[in-house]
């Protein structure tokens, strides 16, 4: 299993990326290691997931990012636009086809720190 806190000093987000075969299992190490609660859910037939998370001590919003193989840039990708999104919605930033930039940026940041922890052997 790879795995990784990451933080965006743009819009102050913390994001858990992992990679393993079981999403189970991210779940498991992300409540032990980072002390946050989260559903129950089975991630049984997906390749990957964007979950919002809460740390048990201080209630602060995390994301937790699971792939299931780590040369799958196709589901790295849809999930970090899953994870924008849901950063500025949560942000209250507007975004849209006459004001992108925003989202292309930080699309670009989120698939690029996933496409290099992933990368590590």
């Amino acid at each position: 299993m790879k795995h990784k806190l990451t933080y965006d000093p743009v819009f102050r987000s913390e994001t858990m990326f992992y990679c393993c075969k079981d999403g189970k299992v991210a779940i498991d190490h992300a409540r032990k290691k980072y002390k946050v609660k989260m559903p129950n859910t089975s991630f049984d037939g997906f390749k990957g997931t964007c979950v919002e998370v809460q740390c048990d001590k201080t209630g602060i919003t995390l994301w937790l990012i699971w792939v299931n193989h780590k040369h799958d840039w196709k589901t790295i990708v849809h999930e970090a636009a899953h994870l924008v999104f849901r950063i500025l919605d949560k942000r209250l930033v507007k975004y849209d086809s006459d004001n992108d930039e925003t989202w292309c940026y930080l699309h670009e940041y989120f698939v690029s720190e996933m496409w290099h922890i992933m990368g590590k052997k």
